[in-house]
């Protein structure tokens, strides 16, 4: 059992007492988001998961920025534009 935290991390993976004694400390300090139940490799997948999550979610906002940018820089003709061309 493990406690996620509102910034993304993880505590560490526990047994149960153990886990829910940290999970209420969080939950006193608001600083817990979730609490995940399962075996250490259940566990273990689902810190993977949210780091996958993450990385995607950093990805996006990488790659809206690079849109953005380039949509300043580059020009991109209307259907309209090129038609007038051919």
């Amino acid at each position: 059992m493990a406690t996620q935290y509102r910034d993304g991390t993880f505590g560490q993976t526990l047994p149960m007492k153990e886990a829910m004694e940290k999970f209420q400390e969080g939950l006193e300090s608001r600083t817990a988001k979730a609490f995940h139940v399962g075996t250490p490799k259940e566990i273990e997948k689902v810190k993977t998961e949210a780091a996958i999550s993450d990385q995607v979610k950093e990805l996006q906002s990488r790659i809206g920025d690079l849109e953005a940018e380039n949509s300043r820089l580059i020009y991109t003709p209307s259907f309209d534009e090129i038609e007038k061309l051919s």
